[in-house]
């Protein structure tokens, strides 16, 4: 068995290949101009793991790689980073990247195509999030518009050409290998492992909640949404099931770390209310995976391995 997952130098991609590695299967990971690494991922290199330095947007370089290896299964993970390039190669890469990928999977005969969603999607919502509530057409940023336009796309090619197309939005991840000090587990577990101080303008609201997954839940939940036998669905929800206080998230470090502090600004962004989190009943019914950790196992375990680990 074999899985290609692209951009799997993101840090849920190499969990991510870390989980399907466990669970038997071989894995091709694309990088593009990135790369990162894991140990537990890296012991297999040259044997079940295979990197390939690849442009997602070129069907040649596309066709190659499937002609290369036997791949079964693919997992859509590469994206641009947030506010990265201009505009236009912002499009080309979110929106050419999947449709050559969707079609190279067409061509190549691949049972099943998960691609990446995200809970930004349901900006200017209610929560909770329901895979089926309608979408409303503006975003609050590149990501829910790629993804939104991503899914749209997508469903229709799965109907014209009678493929298995599966979205998958996800909630906030955290947890190893985080490499910026966007979220909050990440500022908070640095400071209480690393004494580092966070001098970025933009601090975090007191009064926000997020719907937080560790990142190694977030991979087993990829791997149970890749390999399910029958799914009845395709749209699911990955996340924790919950709402998340940020000031809670800081609790969480504090039974690891007692005594650290960290400041947060007062006041509460819109889309994160008590009530944005992703409901996850209809994944947990059709893969029967819920998460292991809540934050404050997530959080022990995130600061644990800082303890030896750069990132």
């Amino acid at each position: 068995m074999s899985i290609l997952i692209t951009g799997g130098t993101g840090f849920i991609g190499l969990h991510t290949s870390r989980a399907f590695l466990e669970h038997g299967f071989d894995v091709v990971s694309t990088q593009f101009r990135v790369r990162r690494e894991l140990a537990d991922v890296e012991q297999h290199r040259a044997n079940r793991f295979h990197r390939e330095v690849v442009d997602v947007t070129s069907d040649y370089a596309l066709d190659a790689l499937f002609e290369k290896h036997d791949i079964e299964h693919v997992l859509h993970l590469a994206t641009t980073s947030v506010g990265g390039p201009p505009p236009a190669e912002d499009y080309r890469t979110n929106m050419m990247g999947q449709i050559a990928i969707l079609d190279a999977a067409r061509r190549n005969r691949v049972k099943r195509v998960v691609v990446a969603s995200s809970i930004t999607a349901y900006f200017g919502l209610e929560g909770p999030f329901l895979e089926t509530m309608p979408m409303p057409i503006a975003s609050n940023g590149p990501t829910g518009a790629f993804k939104k336009a991503g899914e749209i796309t997508g469903l229709h090619y799965a109907d014209r050409t009678g493929m298995d197309i599966v979205f998958a939005r996800i909630a906030f991840v955290y947890g190893p290998l985080y490499h910026s000090f966007t979220n909050a587990p990440s500022r908070i577990a640095h400071t209480a492992i690393r004494g580092f101080v966070d001098t970025a303008k933009q601090k975090p609201l007191a009064g926000d909640n997020y719907d937080y997954m560790y990142v190694g839940d977030c991979a087993e939940a990829l791997f149970h949404l890749q390999t399910a036998t029958t799914l009845k669905e395709r749209i699911y929800n990955l996340g924790s099931g919950t709402a998340t206080p940020l000031p809670a998230v800081l609790k969480a470090a504090q039974a690891v770390v007692p005594g650290v502090s960290f400041t947060f600004a007062d006041g509460q962004d819109p889309f994160h209310k008590p009530t944005s989190y992703l409901d996850i009943e209809r994944f947990a019914r059709d893969t029967g995976f819920r998460p292991k950790h809540d934050i404050t196992s997530g959080m022990a375990a995130y600061m644990e391995w800082l303890r030896d680990h750069e990132v």
